[in-house]
């Protein structure tokens, strides 16, 4: 099974952050539970290929640190039930600030809004 796990803030805060952080981290070792991050990048056209390389990381106390904690423990719970290896893709962007004229320029723009 395979998830994208996209969002801002909440989606974006890392296992680092989470409550017990030490303990989850401690036991997160699972050869079954891989993730792909996805690296934010700004570009004003569409792109046919990501801009930085794309690893799966191995779910341990090495890599889970940095996950997104919601992506990480929805895997695990689903993962305690389901019995199948889990694939993460993480494509998250937290706060960005905005003002009307950005948004207008962005709108100004795009012919398709």
């Amino acid at each position: 099974m395979s998830f994208l796990c996209s969002g801002q803030s909440n989606m974006e805060m890392q296992v680092l952050r989470a409550g017990n952080s030490y303990d989850e981290i401690r036991k997160s070792a699972n050869n079954t539970i891989r993730l792909a991050g996805i690296h934010q990048a700004i570009n004003p056209a569409p792109l046919t290929h990501f801009q930085n390389p794309v690893d799966w990381q191995v779910a341990s106390p090495d890599t889970v640190p940095a996950w997104s904690a919601v992506c990480f423990f929805f895997a695990r719970e689903l993962q305690s039930v389901a019995h199948v290896p889990i694939g993460l893709i993480q494509s998250t962007w937290g706060w960005l600030e905005h003002s009307p004229v950005d948004q207008r320029r962005g709108a100004a723009s795009s012919r398709r809004l």
